[in-house]
């Protein structure tokens, strides 16, 4: 499948979702059965369409469903690290090495 169709294809079934007022929950199970299907035909562009729609709840968690996330990709000042976890996550950072550093809650700083 080449990358945009997947994208395409995605993003404006999103669109009539939101343009017709479909419950979460359906919306929820229309995109885990699209996101599956277009994964399993390669499709490598899941992450702007996640970031295109990180507002609407039945996105993130298809997408969530289907081993994607919306990443934290909070960076250690000292050694560079990337965050591996979720966005919003209430854990310390973790980079895919196993280096993890403090989070910093907003209270904190």
């Amino acid at each position: 499948m080449h990358q945009t169709h997947g994208t395409r294809i995605f993003d404006s079934t999103v669109q009539v979702l939101l343009e017709n007022k479909i419950n979460h929950a359906t919306a929820e199970k229309i995109l885990n059965i699209l996101v599956n299907g277009l994964q399993i035909f390669g499709w490598a562009e899941e992450q702007g369409s996640l970031e295109n729609f990180a507002d609407y709840p039945p996105v993130v968690n298809a997408f969530r469903n289907n081993g994607v996330i919306l990443q934290c990709l909070a960076e250690e000042e000292n050694h560079g690290w990337i965050c591996k976890h979720e966005r919003g996550h209430d854990i310390d950072h973790e980079d895919h090495l196993g280096n993890k550093w403090k989070l910093i809650r907003d209270h904190e700083k």
